[in-house]
């Protein structure tokens, strides 16, 4: 963001700063002496002085400048005297660079180099030098700049300057950074920074430390430019210098703003500003942090402001050699001050008017919202009473509903009871008939004498008794089983074997569909792990969730049977596995399956696909819910049948039929 020709005003003044203490007293001297002088070589510096004087004032006076420097080039070629002669090339020089006569600048510049080196006068070519430096800068030739300055460089270090060799070492970097080389420019500025440093110039190295940053900040490394400037902010603390800390504080606001952070920008953009305008040479350091501000104000959509330093920047740039711009600038200046003020006081007293309007309207919303407040508590609370009331119905709903399941899940399971009793109830029945006629034929054979007839009819008999016995006792383990498991309904968890509970409620299932449609016809195949074992769990709980499972299963092959499909075999197998820390149930048919339209509502309570009559919609709602309760998980897989599909044999899901399969998983230490 730096002027067109930054570089060059800051390296003239810095060559020109030693004659600072020059005054009309000064010159009114020079001019006497110069009229009593002889043509000689005291003449000539006389009026090099004279030239070098007018040279430095602000606006600088050109023609003065032109006149001196004129005669004293003409005396020094009369006289021979080759150090005046060069002097009077680089005054020329300078004098045709400010006035862009760039073909004739870098001609005097060079006739400046060559007298100077032929002459060993490193000091007078180290300036004829950067003048040539600056003059390829500004025709956008920095390769040659940048060679130039290393020469530069190369002399200050040879004659022990350390001063100059910094500032040439910093030129070095600043080039690069100009042609985007930014490795290079980072190694020196750092060079710079570090010469700087040891030789005890802390406001160069804060001034390269500046710039390295703004290097940074272009190459979007924000952390490392946030440093540099912290760095240099340390060192103009330390020096209390106030000549590069407005450099600073812009390269501070410019990171600010380029990490969206506008106040902070506008801060430190305006503690830039306010620093640069104080110094001697402000038309041009001001041009920086009113670029800043410019871009902030226009960020911030205050566009008078962007306006007003957009203004102030053209005027800054055309003021570097116009006096009549030097004093519109300070005019505007003192005037915008005069504006902040005026805006200040404006601000202030609109500010106690949005406050006095603020109060009332605060105070009127408060009010409607507290009678808003009032009038929806009120309708909140009805609202509450009659949710209320249709919570306590639908409450009651769901119970009659949950309580309907468990009736029918009872209902099924005393229908498997039933029929399992019913078979060695049977055996009893007809044995024990038939031992009635066999007592009848072995009283007669008695009476005939028949003893050996008599002896084979008790051998039946007793045969049969045994029978009867046997069968009886069949009976009473049954009856022993269901009762076990009336005694363990306390829903307490117990030690249970996963096996033995998943047969026994596959038969209960089995014997209860069979108990209602006694031509129900299915193939049923256990895969039961030896190494499942044990786990703690509610055993009625689990259960129930099979006993679900089970029915669910049947009836859905059965309604598949019913549709009559060629080669169909009714299926529903059941599994067990041990998997790690958790023990794998899985029940599957190869029914219908589920429609993938429904898949995601299976285990909502109410929700069923059965007939009406036929189900509560709580089967699978519930069995989830025990499940979880158990620390476990219940998951479905499904295969939808469709119209075109064979009825293929095989092992359900497995062989790629249609049909589903439901996955219970309980941790094994539960």
């Amino acid at each position: 963001m730096k002027p067109k020709h930054f570089p060059f005003i800051t390296l003239m003044l810095v060559v020109l700063s030693s004659f600072a203490q020059s005054d009309s007293l000064y010159i009114d001297s020079l001019r006497k002496v110069l009229i009593t002088q002889k043509q000689d070589t005291n003449k000539v510096n006389t009026l090099l002085n004279l030239s070098m004087f007018f040279e430095y004032q602000v606006p600088a006076k050109g023609d003065s400048v032109m006149k001196y420097v004129m005669d004293a080039l003409h005396s020094s070629d009369n006289l021979g005297y080759l150090p005046g002669l060069a002097k009077s090339y680089e005054i020329l020089s300078r004098n045709n660079l400010v006035e862009n006569n760039l073909t004739e600048a870098y001609s005097y510049a060079k006739k400046s180099v060559q007298l100077f080196k032929e002459l060993n006068l490193p000091d007078g070519e180290l300036g004829a030098l950067n003048m040539l430096a600056i003059i390829l800068a500004m025709q956008k030739n920095f390769t040659g700049q940048i060679e130039l300055f290393k020469q530069c460089e190369k002399i200050a270090f040879e004659i022990g300057d350390s001063d100059r060799r910094q500032q040439f070492t910093g030129n070095i970097g600043s080039a690069f950074n100009d042609i985007n080389q930014f490795d290079s420019a980072k190694l020196y500025y750092k060079k710079a920074i570090d010469i700087s440093k040891k030789i005890g110039n802390l406001a160069s190295a804060a001034s390269w430390l500046s710039n390295l940053g703004l290097a940074c900040l272009n190459h979007a490394e924000y952390q490392q430019a946030q440093l540099y400037f912290e760095e240099a902010l340390k060192f103009q603390s330390r020096k209390n210098d106030q000549f590069w800390i407005g450099e600073v504080y812009y390269g501070i606001g410019r990171l600010k703003f380029w990490k969206g952070d506008l106040d902070s920008a506008l801060f430190f953009g305006e503690k830039s500003f306010d620093l640069e305008r104080q110094l001697p040479d402000s038309f041009q350091r001001i041009i920086n942090p009113a670029q800043l501000l410019s871009d902030v104000y226009e960020r911030k959509s205050n566009y008078e402001r962007a306006f007003y330093f957009k203004k102030l920047l053209t005027i800054a740039r055309d003021s570097l050699y116009n006096n009549e711009g030097s004093r519109q600038l300070s005019a505007m200046v003192n005037n915008d001050r005069q504006h902040e003020q005026d805006m200040i006081e404006a601000r202030k007293e609109f500010r106690n008017r949005i406050v006095l309007v603020s109060s009332i309207c605060i105070i009127v919303i408060i009010m409607i919202i507290a009678f808003l407040l009032y009038r929806n508590y009120r309708q909140q609370k009805i609202a509450n009473k009659k949710i209320s009331i249709a919570y306590q119905v639908l409450k009651s709903t769901q119970a009659q509903l949950i309580q309907s399941e468990k009736m029918a899940s009872l209902g099924q399971l005393t229908a498997g009871i039933a029929h399992e009793i019913q078979n060695p109830l049977n055996f009893v029945n007809n044995f024990s008939e038939v031992n009635g006629e066999l007592i009848d034929e072995l009283v007669d054979e008695v009476n005939k004498g028949n003893k050996e007839e008599a002896k084979f009819l008790a051998a039946d008999l007793k045969q049969n008794l045994e029978k009867i016995t046997h069968h009886g006792k069949r009976a009473d383990a049954i009856v022993k089983g269901m009762l076990e498991h009336s005694r363990q309904g306390t829903g307490e968890r117990q030690t249970t074997d996963v096996n033995k509970l998943v047969d026994e409620y596959l038969k209960l299932a089995y014997n209860g569909i069979k108990a209602k449609d006694p031509h129900f016809e299915v193939i049923l195949k256990t895969n039961l792990d030896n190494n499942a074992g044990k786990i703690v769990i509610i055993p009625q709980d689990i259960g129930r969730v099979l006993l679900n499972l089970y029915t669910n299963a049947f009836y859905t092959v059965n309604e598949k049977g019913k549709l009559n499909i060629p080669g169909y075999e009714a299926r529903v197998e059941t599994s067990t596995k041990r998997n790690g820390s958790k023990i794998e149930i899985r029940v599957v048919d190869n029914g219908n399956g589920i429609p993938t339209s429904i898949i995601d509502k299976i285990f909502q309570p109410f929700f069923t696909t059965k007939p009406t009559g036929q189900g509560t919609g709580l089967g699978l709602s519930l069995s989830y819910d025990i499940i979880k309760a158990h620390g476990g998980d219940l998951k479905v897989t499904t295969k939808e049948a469709r119209p075109d599909d064979p009825a293929e044999k095989g092992e359900g899901l497995l062989a790629g039929q249609a049909g589903t399969e439901f996955m219970i998983q309980l941790p094994i230490n539960n």
